[in-house]
C-alpha cells in the first residue's frame, strides 16, 4: 500500500464532501466545516458522503486499499 496515496485519497474525500456541504448546508461553521441546519440538509450531506467514499473507495482498491484503510485514512485526515 502506498501511504502518500492513500492519504491523497483521504484529503480528496474530505475536500469534495466539504465542497459540496458548503453547497447545500446554511447552519453554522464549527471548527472550520459547515454543520447542517435542517434533519434535510443532513440527509443530503450523508447521501453525498457515501456516494464519495464509495467512488473513492473503487479507485482505491484498483490500487489494493481495502475500504478499511481508506476509512481509517480518512478519520485521521478529519
Amino acid at each position: 500500500m502506498c501511504t502518500a496515496y492513500l492519504e491523497k485519497l483521504a484529503k480528496r474525500y474530505r475536500d469534495e464532501t466539504e465542497a459540496y456541504d458548503r453547497t447545500v448546508c446554511t447552519g453554522p461553521t464549527v471548527h472550520g466545516g459547515i454543520m447542517p441546519a435542517t434533519s434535510y440538509e443532513r440527509g443530503l450531506i450523508t447521501r453525498n458522503a457515501r456516494h464519495a467514499f464509495d467512488s473513492i473507495a473503487q479507485e482505491a482498491a484498483a490500487h489494493n486499499i481495502s475500504r478499511a484503510e481508506l476509512w481509517h485514512a480518512v478519520g485521521r485526515h478529519a
